[in-house]
């Protein structure tokens, strides 16, 4: 009974996924014949005029700038042989620019506030710590917090390139979880144990929405909702297995376009790697990994005896998955990920928990006038420390230009590597079932 099952579960993904293709081939089609008309929600400003959404890029006419939180109508076509790649945006060219007001009172009115006040609230945060900290600090605490490796000098991405660390300064499901784990720990504090789990998941996902929604962003939020909901909430076990494949789901139903995305990819797949193969390695669950799946309710008697050794582990898990894709789409891979995840992966949430605290200590202490710029350049040496170690690392390991190395990898052999992976997974549990 539980084979069949199994078996109706897998022939139902497989009959949503294939509608979800057929659907995004559809509207493919329809996109290179005519003229569309989307809706954007202008964010920020934007470098070079370039506008970047989920399925498209274009740039803004004349490189008008536009009040942060509105809505453009963009009519334009799709330009001929500007998708080359699975994995580039459709170019468009644009036709004409009009801003319009959603309806007050409608959906996309209060959605509007909502981004707005985000906005409001992360600028208001970051200007209590950034003029504290050195350029490069402060772009990384900035980077770690809310994502965004631009603001870092282009020498100092290089480096985070060669060591294949630019994940931990971007959007992340790994940044989202780290914020996650220190509002519950807060709420529990303060709250009964369901009302502490239904606060953490409003504020994980205003959290998210200051983060501007990225695929990997709305995957971690999704999932630690489902695990807050069952844990925190209902006082049940919610797999974490079929909490992302429900994730996945839930993401291409609302946005077929994800199945474009490369962030969307790596983190679905980096998650997968930590879920299947990290127990293989390790045989429990410790904190890192928990982090990585956003699975954040207790785990007692399996805590990891040394902190490098899980860092690699789980690496070298994600990885597992990752790498093929990433050799595949950019024709590089960076041999020093192992070893600077290993020497440095623990230090992210140290600074991303030390950094949001600063900032959210120096919001309250600002009612006090004048107190907190007295006060701001000592504590803000608590977090410059961590980030000045972790930036000395980068800028020494990036040096090593050997470590990023072209690795040309036809898509038919990352589809036998990751069978490959399925067989082993398959085996080693089919093994353990028996085995009991």
């Amino acid at each position: 009974m539980k084979q069949i099952k199994v078996y109706i579960y897998i022939i139902l993904i497989v009959f949503i996924f294939a509608n979800i293709m057929q659907e995004l081939n559809l509207t493919r089609k329809y996109i290179d014949t005519k003229i569309i008309h989307t809706q954007f929600l202008f964010m920020q400003n934007l470098p070079d005029c370039l506008v970047k959404t989920l399925e498209y890029s274009f740039f803004i006419p004349n490189c008008e700038q536009y009040e942060i939180g509105s809505f453009l109508e963009v009519v334009s076509t799709a330009q001929s042989m500007s998708d080359k790649g699975l994995f580039q945006l459709k170019r468009l060219k644009v036709q004409a620019v009009d801003v319009f007001m959603p309806r007050a009172g409608s959906g996309k009115y209060w959605w509007r506030k909502i981004i707005l006040f985000s906005h409001h609230v992360k600028s208001s945060l970051l200007e209590k710590i950034i003029p504290f900290l050195p350029l490069t600090h402060s772009g990384l605490v900035s980077g770690m917090v809310f994502g965004g490796a631009a603001v870092l000098p282009q020498e100092l991405q290089d480096s985070f390139r060669v060591t294949g660390l630019t994940h931990v300064v971007s959007a992340s499901g790994y940044n989202v979880s780290v914020v996650a784990s220190l509002v519950l720990v807060i709420l529990s504090k303060l709250f009964p144990r369901q009302v502490a789990g239904l606060g953490a998941v409003l504020l994980v996902w205003f959290y998210a929405t200051t983060a501007q929604l990225v695929p990997p962003v709305v995957r971690a939020a999704i999932m630690i909702t489902l695990n807050l909901l069952a844990s925190w909430v209902f006082f049940k076990h919610n797999p974490i297995l079929k909490s992302l494949v429900i994730t996945v789901l839930i993401m291409l139903f609302f946005q077929p376009f994800f199945l474009l995305s490369l962030s969307f990819w790596l983190s679905t797949l980096a998650t997968l790697g930590v879920i299947l193969i990290l127990p293989l390695l390790e045989g429990f669950e410790g904190s890192f990994s928990r982090l990585f799946t956003g699975q954040l309710c207790v785990i007692k008697n399996n805590q990891p005896a040394n902190i490098f050794i899980e860092s690699f582990l789980v690496t070298l898990a994600a990885q597992s998955f990752t790498l093929p894709l990433v050799a595949v789409v950019f024709g590089e891979v960076s041999w020093l990920s192992f070893l600077t995840n290993t020497a440095l992966l623990w230090l992210t949430p140290i600074i991303t928990l030390l950094g949001l605290g600063l900032m959210i200590l120096g919001a309250i202490i600002s009612f006090i006038p004048g107190l907190w710029p007295q006060v701001a350049p000592v504590l803000a040496v608590v977090v410059w420390l961590p980030a000045e170690v972790f930036l000395s690392g980068i800028e020494w390991f990036g040096q090593l230009e050997w470590g990023l190395i072209k690795f040309e990898f036809p898509w038919w052999a990352m589809v036998i590597w990751w069978g490959i992976l399925g067989l082993i997974i398959f085996r080693k549990n089919y093994v353990a079932f028996h085995a009991h």
